[in-house]
């Protein structure tokens, strides 16, 4: 950094007090108090400084890109898992009406349709409304093609167009894919919502994996000992198949394991005569565990040569 930067970088990333607006302190760690500078230095050693600049100055790497990140390793998985008729940033016209998807792909009886969204991981309550907002946009995106296309004729127009060979879909199964994890889970207006990384695992290998870990003390520096790894598929063959990705998605087996293993519990505050409750919910992760373990024991041959490729890669 040259040193007639300093002041501006400085600026940028300090508080003055008395500022208007909300005070983040994950974007300005900085605090200005007359002649000197605080800085809370676990806050600004945590924070993604990088993040939290391109954020602030309304910047995304991806923008240069012609097609989402998500966009393109959706559908490269959807590929590689041999679905051959995949249509990835597909824009039309049907039935007068403007016609966007993220990711299309005809595999077996099913047509499936992923809305791509790309929320940053939010890092405050202002964020995170964001983030479900992009959630929501996207199931409204969803629920419009799929209007659409419950017409037999714009469904046949819309294949004729990508150049797919195929008949009427049994079911269009929907998705919203978003790139953080804040919403997996959740399903809006009927639409699913999944992360990327869970949904790009589920299409390669269908594995789920948990290690157990212990601590002990090496040379008085505390070490952290993994001592069992258990590896189990949902996958019911060695490759994935149509039904198991309309079942993963339409049924939620995975994201019903994880909530099927939470804990309720209450927490009370006493408000002189009275008292504020309030339910909060925790993951016990032993029930998770077992839950997982009772699967079947291990990957087929073909998962484990993708996770052997993984691995390589």
């Amino acid at each position: 950094m040259k040193a007639d930067q300093v002041d501006a970088v400085l600026e940028f990333l300090s508080h003055r007090p008395g500022k208007h607006g909300v005070y983040d302190m994950q974007y300005r760690p900085i605090v200005h108090a007359q002649d000197y500078y605080l800085v809370p230095l676990h806050i600004a050693g945590m924070t993604n400084w990088y993040r939290n600049f391109a954020r602030g100055e309304d910047h995304r790497l991806i923008d240069s890109l012609d097609t989402d990140a998500a966009e393109r390793a959706l559908a490269a998985d959807l590929r590689e898992a041999n679905c051959s008729q995949v249509a990835e940033g597909f824009e039309t016209v049907l039935n007068k009406q403007r016609f966007e998807i993220d990711v299309a792909c005809r595999f077996g009886d099913y047509l499936f349709l992923f809305e791509c969204k790309h929320p940053i991981l939010p890092c405050n309550a202002h964020e995170l409304r964001t983030s479900y907002k992009h959630m929501r946009t996207g199931a409204r995106q969803l629920g419009a093609i799929k209007g659409l296309l419950a017409d037999p004729q714009i469904e046949k127009e819309f294949y004729r167009r990508l150049g797919w060979a195929c008949e009427f879909a049994e079911e269009i199964v929907t998705c919203i894919v978003s790139a953080n994890g804040m919403f997996s889970g959740l399903r809006i207006n009927g639409h699913p919502v999944r992360r990327m990384a869970e949904l790009s695992n589920m299409i390669r290998t269908g594995v789920l994996r948990t290690m157990r870990g212990s601590m002990e003390t090496n040379d008085g520096r505390p070490m952290v000992r993994t001592d069992e790894v258990v590896e189990r598929t949902l996958w019911t063959g060695p490759t994935l198949t149509p039904e198991f990705l309309r079942e993963y998605l339409q049924n939620d087996p995975l994201s019903k394991m994880l909530f099927n293993g939470m804990l309720e519990y209450e927490q009370t505050y006493s408000l002189e005569e009275g008292r504020l409750t309030f339910v909060r919910y925790a993951l016990d992760g032993e029930a998770v565990a077992s839950a997982i373990a009772a699967l079947p024991s291990s990957p087929s041959e073909g998962v484990k040569h993708k996770l052997e490729q993984s691995v390589s890669e």
